[in-house]
């Protein structure tokens, strides 16, 4: 994917784990906009419109922040996915009568897969 052209890139369908940071960073967004309009009506003293209003200012300028360090974020989660994922090692081995076996080393379960020549 990072060999394709960025038009190439840019149509392609988004990946389970950017499907699932976007959706907790809109959640966290709302929260933190929620959270604001609530100072807002009950702290401050505001009126219900004007909370409403700065809601929806709240939560423009918080998907605006993430948009803007959105390659240091991606960064941090790409570094933390690996270092807890667990390595996994393919040893290729053949039989006395040539057949070809994978065993996959490093799983809980060792398996054995027959190789197609």
């Amino acid at each position: 994917m990072r060999n394709s052209s960025q038009r190439t890139r840019s149509y392609a369908s988004p990946t389970r784990d950017k499907i699932f940071i976007w959706s907790a960073v809109v959640a966290g967004c709302v929260i933190m906009a929620l959270l604001g309009r609530h100072a807002a009506i009950h702290r401050f003293g505001t009126d219900q419109f004007t909370g409403n209003v700065l809601f929806a200012v709240f939560f423009v300028l918080s998907i605006g922040l993430y948009c803007g360090f959105q390659s240091v974020i991606e960064d941090v989660f790409n570094r933390l996915s690996t270092l807890f994922r667990r390595r996994e090692v393919m040893a290729l081995t053949e039989t006395t009568t040539g057949e070809q076996i994978a065993e996959r080393i490093g799983t809980k379960k060792t398996y054995i897969s027959r190789l197609e020549n």
